[in-house]
């Protein structure tokens, strides 16, 4: 936290690098000799302001560019191949923002009917279409998941899909936060030590914010951190406010928690950049969200069959088929009074 409100100060004290840096220093000396926390906080306070004087600075850019050149390389080629699976029109250009990022082909009633009732989140990739993807991928990889050598050859193969993904969708905040927790995840797991979700949110902020200073600024490093952040404090609390035996109660009432929860966390920062709130939030999610699931799964399986060379077309007729129907049902939603 000090890190990041280090950033957001250097933005607002555009003092050159070096004298924060130097600053830093004194810091650091005078917590390395009274070791109390306020001078600790104070460093990398510092230190974070000193990293976004240092990005600004002339040249700095350069990898930073090459990797973003190389993130819209891989969502172009991924585009064509699903242009040349599916008809043009509202199905595939839904298909193509779920699935890789790409918006061009929404049309502005699509954009509408989504902002409306609150699925916009569902057009904007986040840690959601992670963690689907990340369940179908252990799916799909168990049986490499017996002893200790197979865990670690899963996780690689399933961490090297994420990463590829997360390099397609043109590496988000909000997909790139997503991507290292899972891999602070599976390194926790392999290292037999317990999962800490809080630790893992800051370390993925800490990360994201040392490789692009800008990114605490952006509405989508914001939305995606207080969701986590309701996710982690509120969630829980709702989730134990319905003990039920009957299985299909408690998946609707968790994913209600789940909806409330983020809702909730990100509610001030939706209301200051789009001064609205989604009313039927509550429903969307709920009806939309298995929808999605089945999208992603899908367009996994029909873009593996079409590498595989294998037959394409029925699930690419399975998919057009639930994107339709997602369609449908988010301008029902739109149309409520």
């Amino acid at each position: 936290m000090a890190f990041l409100f280090g950033d957001l100060l250097g933005g607002w004290l555009p003092l050159p690098a070096g004298g924060y840096l130097a600053a830093a220093c004194g810091g650091a000396a005078i917590a390395l000799f009274r070791r109390q926390l306020i001078p600790i906080l104070f460093t990398f306070l510092l230190l974070g302001a000193a990293a976004l004087q240092t990005a600004r600075m002339p040249g700095r850019s350069a990898a930073q560019g090459w990797i973003e050149a190389r993130c819209q390389a891989a969502q172009r080629a991924c585009s064509r191949r699903l242009e040349n699976l599916l008809p043009s029109g509202g199905e595939r250009a839904v298909v193509k923002a779920l699935a890789i990022g790409d918006k061009l082909e929404l049309d502005r009633t699509t954009r509408a009917s989504y902002r409306k009732s609150g699925a916009s989140h569902l057009l904007a990739l986040s840690g959601l279409h992670v963690g689907i993807l990340y369940k179908l991928l252990i799916a799909l990889f168990y049986p490499l998941g017996g002893n200790r050598r197979l865990r670690c050859v899963r996780s690689v193969v399933v961490l090297g899909l994420l990463w590829f993904f997360a390099l397609v969708s043109g590496m988000s905040s909000s997909i790139s936060r997503a991507v290292l927790m899972i891999t602070l995840y599976e390194g926790a797991a392999l290292a037999n030590r317990p999962k800490d979700g809080w630790n893992a949110l800051a370390i993925s902020a800490l990360l994201i914010t040392l490789l692009h200073p800008e990114a605490p600024r952006q509405i989508g490093f914001q939305l995606s951190f207080c969701a986590c952040i309701g996710i982690f404090g509120l969630y829980p609390c709702l989730r134990g406010m319905l003990r039920s035996r009957i299985p299909p109660l408690t998946a609707i009432w968790n994913g209600a928690a789940l909806a409330i929860s983020c809702q909730a966390a990100t509610f001030i920062p939706v209301w200051l950049y789009f001064r609205s709130f989604p009313v039927y939030f509550l429903i969307t999610n709920l009806l939309t969200l298995p929808l999605v699931t089945a999208t992603l799964y899908l367009t996994v399986i029909t873009l593996l069959a079409s590498v595989a060379g294998a037959p394409a077309e029925l699930p690419a007729e399975w998919l057009q088929g639930v994107v339709r129907l997602l369609n449908r049902v988010v301008a029902q939603i739109a149309d409520l009074p």
